[in-house]
């Protein structure tokens, strides 16, 4: 048998043993790639497959304790204070290249506290913008910005790229820099 094969089914036994809110945040967290995700928890550990299985281990813990799994519904409030954090913060979601539509349908469902018109229009890949120089924290208190940081990463990958993998059957497997 293969031994990246073997490896994968490893993981995947250590990940059916898990207590059922780790799994639910294995879930949410692989989008419906498993496999990939393990690849890439191995890649980060070289291959070996219990120091991956760890790695693995204590991120969910990490997005359970944290409830990272709910980070969208919960925004940052009150209104003025999010605007604040996100003009200061030196990362953000600026739209869609214009690549595809989204039916109507399906994006009047998604809702998100980054974009209230994504059920409007929503085209392309979707556009992140990284900016250099000093970055502000004097908005809010830090943690505020840890937690907008972390809503902006759920929703890529939660929101986003699902969107585009669903609706396009494409597979995300790289990024395009400038």
């Amino acid at each position: 048998m293969d031994r990246n094969v073997e490896a994968l089914e490893q993981m995947q036994v250590f990940i059916d043993g898990v207590d059922e809110r780790l799994r639910s945040s294995f879930e949410n967290m692989h989008v419906g790639y498993p496999m990939q995700t393990f690849e890439r928890f191995l890649k980060a550990r070289e291959g070996n497959v219990a120091k991956a299985n760890k790695m693995l281990l204590d991120c969910l813990n990490w997005r359970v304790n944290n409830n990272i799994d709910k980070i969208l519904s919960r925004p940052i409030l009150p209104k003025e204070r999010f605007d604040a954090i996100r003009e200061s913060q030196l990362i953000g979601f600026s739209g869609f290249c214009k690549q595809f539509l989204i039916p109507h349908s399906v994006n009047s469902e998604v809702k998100s506290p980054f974009t209230p018109n994504l059920k409007d229009v929503l085209q392309g890949r979707p556009v992140f913008v990284y900016g250099v120089g000093p970055g502000g924290f004097d908005k809010a208190p830090v943690d505020k910005y840890i937690k907008s940081h972390i809503q902006i990463n759920e929703y890529r990958d939660r929101v986003l790229l699902v969107c585009r993998i669903y609706l396009e059957s494409f597979e995300m497997g790289s990024f395009l820099r400038s």
